[in-house]
């Protein structure tokens, strides 16, 4: 009894379903509800039908959602203004509810053929935008792999259909089929009373009564049924003419060749960056003729004769092909120069025995002694051709010269390219970057190299050019020449290290000079002391003691007179402030850190930074006999004299030293005392002017190749950025301005920071590289369709908008140059059929100075009862693409489910 009780339970246990557990069908559709209801779009909402969707933005949610073992992905495409709350009144007056938009949006002629069509790029519409006029709607898409099987397909659309049934789902709803470049969408739109089917066809072979116009009206009637229409069908076509080849209008940038010039070599490449795409930037050209509006009664299109002439046709758009990363100049150069900047190659490895013979060609120090201080244009001339013996440089002579004059036109006489003024060439610099002058020698210098290396030989060119450079400017410091381009006055830390170590050695060669003037003066004044002797002034200065005779004084001042004497206080000839470079300042900082905090080091520290003021109060007891500390105060710090009420007996008014002049152990006060009257000519210099050159003269001789490129790479950013916003100034284009702005910004940054980081120059390429290529693509536009201000307009919103209308349509200035370029391309096309012996294809059958359509789109639209006669009037629309090669249909099919 036990046993048959066991399988009575096992049977039961076979047989019995629960059907009370959702199955995983069920789930996936309360899944879908619950996603949908989450996106809020069971409610109703108001939408303004007459707001056109190419000129809005758009957003996207997306949810994760499975099906048994199958991953989706569902996405919701929508305007952004769908979700805006705070509306005006007037606004809400022109809007509807959301139950009625979506067939309107079917039947609105206002946004037929929507241009810009990105597929992946969420800020661009969607194809289905394009294909229906659909603002809001849900995509549902495997996350794997790509849907196939129509069975399946069918279970998700009557998935689809069921929740939105349940939930009231204002929105159409789309399953992504086949592979996804096909774009192959369907779906349906469940309404209050209405349902839409929006179906697709996509065939390769096109059938003969589906290329015109006459075919599709009768496939469309067909599919909609044999009953009475309320409304004619309306039409809009739109035909595309596509333009490969531009043969005479074609826009080219040649790289630069100076080599090719005659007589001067071209300047104007030197002095400037090349700018422009090499190839031509625009790959092809579309033309469309539209006819938004025509009834299917006033249009005939088969194959024997068409009405659409697109000469004829109200609107003309166009819209361009961009060619995929064209090489351009500026970029080019200056991501080659960054490449340069990390070998590591040697000055020895590149130039070999020409760099190691310039080393040991030292001049003579007999020669030092007897070669006059001017110099003359036969010994400069002398000097460089003396440098062509046995080994000649990677840049020939008869290039390498007229390089030179350009970087050191003084060398010339009357010379065509001087520098500027320095304070003009301050003005040139718009921005604050930590470079140099525009057009200064550094400036020139960057861009030499750069050309060098893109042109004259690569790595070694360039190398040379440094190696002559710094050669040129060891010859100027022994022959006492200034250097040329260069900002007058000490080393400025505004600008780079490399203008500072020129402006260095300028300023070694500015006190070398006074120097010899100073003792060629004194010379002079010895030999001439026989002949203006004075006896008894000298009688009466020999009666004086040694430090009771002024010696040293510069010029009287004006109103301040010595406190203990009365007499009038003199300003002393010091030896003045002592330039510094920065990286020399760096150094005497980490010198005074270095020596630590305890008494010794705090002494030598104070002993260091007061070597300046020791030899100013020097100077200034040997000036001013009889001086006391307050007397060099009030010259030297007038701050630190606190004046009082009263005058003294010299008629000046009465004052003390501040506080922190009276402080024990100040160190003002133990210099002062340590001071001893010495005027400045027989002090112990400050400032080395031999030392300090040489010192600056090592840092150019001792730098490698990458490292000399290191520091060129701010200043050719620099000219980077002011060459492309002097190209891209005149550009209305906002994306444009603000790259402009941005690699601008980046430079000022990026000319600050040390020490130097090739990898952030190369993201500036990056910005370089798209402005370039915009700006190419702007001036090739400009060559083909015209220069003046419309022209100009178009070309901006053609590059940066996408397809754009002609103004004044096939009539206007813009329209008649675009038919010259077609007939030019045509009668290329003839001739050279003719040089082959065929026939020509691109005839087209009105007669046309346009070749064949590339593709002609028509949208049918008609109000007509589905599913029978008796059922209400509903929208329908067909939305249909032919090409060359295949056709594609997409249908919004719409019926009434009340009367069905």
């Amino acid at each position: 009894m036990a046993a048959e009780g066991n399988e009575e339970a096992e049977e039961y246990d076979l047989y019995h379903v629960d059907f009370t557990t959702a199955s995983e069908w069920e789930v996936f559709i309360a899944r879908i509800e619950e996603v949908l209801q989450q996106w809020k779009l069971h409610q109703n909402r108001f939408c303004n039908p007459k707001e056109k969707l190419c000129n809005v933005s758009w957003n996207t949610l997306t949810e994760n959602i499975c099906f048994a073992d199958y991953e989706f992905v569902i996405t919701r495409y929508f305007v952004k203004n769908l979700e805006e709350e705070n509306i005006s009144e007037e606004e809400k007056k022109k809007q509807v509810p959301s139950t009625l938009i979506t067939l309107m949006d079917i039947m609105n002629s206002e946004n037929d053929f929507i241009p810009i069509i990105y597929d992946g790029d969420e800020s661009s519409p969607h194809v289905l935008v394009r294909w229906y006029g659909l603002r809001d709607f849900v995509i549902l898409t495997p996350l794997k792999g790509h849907l196939t099987s129509e069975s399946k397909l069918k279970l998700l659309l009557s998935s689809f259909s069921m929740a939105a049934n349940n939930i009231s789902c204002q929105v159409p709803l789309f399953v992504r089929f086949l592979e996804p470049w096909q774009k192959f969408y369907v779906g349906i739109y469940e309404g209050q009373e209405v349902r839409t089917d929006f179906e697709m066809v996509h065939l390769k072979k096109i059938p003969s009564q589906c290329r015109h116009l006459t075919g599709l009206l009768s496939l469309f009637k067909s599919k909609i049924g044999e009953s009475d229409f309320s409304e004619p069908i309306m039409v809009a076509a739109r035909f595309a003419y596509c333009l490969h080849d531009w043969t005479n209008f074609a826009w080219t940038q040649d790289p630069p060749d100076i080599e090719l010039f005659s007589g001067d070599i071209g300047w104007t490449e030197l002095g400037s960056f090349p700018f422009g795409s090499v190839c031509e930037p625009i790959n092809s050209i579309t033309l469309y003729t539209c006819w938004p509006e025509v009834l299917e009664t006033m249009a005939v299109d088969n194959e024997l004769y068409s009405d659409f002439d697109p000469l004829s046709a109200p609107v003309w758009s166009l819209s361009i092909t961009k060619t995929d990363n064209p090489v351009c100049l500026l970029t080019d150069y200056v991501t080659e120069f960054l490449l340069y900047c990390t070998s590591n190659k040697t000055i020895e490895d590149l130039l070999g025995d020409f760099a190691a013979k310039d080393a040991n060609d030292v001049l003579q120090p007999f020669s030092l002694l007897t070669e006059s201080r001017i110099p003359t244009i036969t010994t400069l001339l002398s000097q460089y051709a003396s440098k062509k013996k046995s080994v000649e440089g990677p840049i020939n002579q008869k290039l390498l010269m007229p390089i030179l004059f350009f970087l050191f036109p003084d060398v010339e006489e009357n010379s065509k390219y001087p520098y500027s003024e320095e304070k003009d060439a301050d003005k040139t610099s718009a921005q604050r970057m930590k470079t140099c002058p525009r057009d200064s020698l550094i400036w020139r210098l960057a861009l030499v190299m750069a050309h060098s290396l893109h042109m004259f030989g690569g790595a070694k060119a360039a190398a040379h050019i440094w190696h002559e450079f710094s050669q040129e400017i060891r010859f100027r410091w022994n022959s006492n020449n200034m250097i040329p381009g260069i900002a007058p006055g000490f080393p400025d830390p505004k600008s780079c290290l490399l203008h500072q170590k020129l402006q260095m050695i300028n300023c070694c060669i500015e006190r070398r000079k006074r120097s010899e003037e100073a003792a060629l003066g004194k010379r002079e004044s010895d030999e001439s002391d026989d002949e203006f002797f004075d006896c008894d002034e000298n009688v009466e200065d020999d009666a004086k003691p040694a430090s009771t005779i002024p010696i040293g004084r510069l010029s009287q001042h004006n109103s301040l007179k010595l406190i203990n004497t009365g007499q009038p206080l003199y300003i002393p000839v010091t030896q003045g402030a002592t330039p510094k470079t920065e990286d020399q300042l760096e150094e005497d900082a980490q010198v005074l850190i270095q020596l630590g905090s305890d008494a010794e080091g705090s002494q030598l520290r104070a002993k260091i930074m007061s070597a300046s003021l020791l030899s100013d109060m020097e100077s200034f007891k040997a000036a001013n006999p009889g001086a006391s500390i307050e007397d060099f105060i009030r010259w030297y710090s007038p701050r630190d004299w606190v004046e009082e009420e009263g005058e003294d007996q010299f008629g000046q008014k009465k004052g003390k030293l501040s506080a922190r002049m009276t402080l024990p152990g100040n160190t003002w006060l133990e210099v002062w005392d340590s001071a001893k009257p010495v005027p400045a000519n027989r002090q112990k210099r400050l400032f080395d002017e031999t030392r300090e050159a040489e010192k600056a003269l090592h840092f150019l001789e001792s730098q490698t190749p990458a490292s000399s490129g290191l520091m060129v790479v701010p200043i050719l950013a620099h000219a980077a950025v002011e060459k492309l916003h002097e190209e891209a100034k005149d550009i209305q284009i906002p994306s444009l301005q603000n790259t402009v702005q941005q690699a601008i910004k980046r430079v000022e940054a990026l000319s600050r920071n040390a020490p130097m980081d090739v990898h952030r120059y190369q993201e500036l390429c990056f910005e370089l590289g798209y402005a370039e290529t915009v700006v190419s693509q702007i001036k090739s536009i400009e060559s083909k369709l015209g220069s003046d201000e419309a022209a100009k307009e178009f070309a901006c919103k053609l590059v940066s908008e996408g397809e754009t209308i002609l103004p004044g349509g096939s009539t206007g200035s813009i329209a008649s140059k675009l038919k010259t370029i077609f007939v030019d391309a045509r009668k290329a096309c003839l001739i050279g059929d003719l040089d082959g012996g065929g026939s020509s294809s691109g005839e087209n059958p009105n007669n046309s100075i346009l070749p064949q359509a590339t593709e002609k789109e028509f949208i049918l639209r008609a109000t007509a009862p589905r599913p029978h006669r008796h059922s209400r009037p509903t929208p329908q629309r067909l939305h249909v693409r032919v090409s060359k090669t295949d056709i594609s249909m997409a249908g919004a099919f719409t019926q009434d489910k009340t009367f069905f």
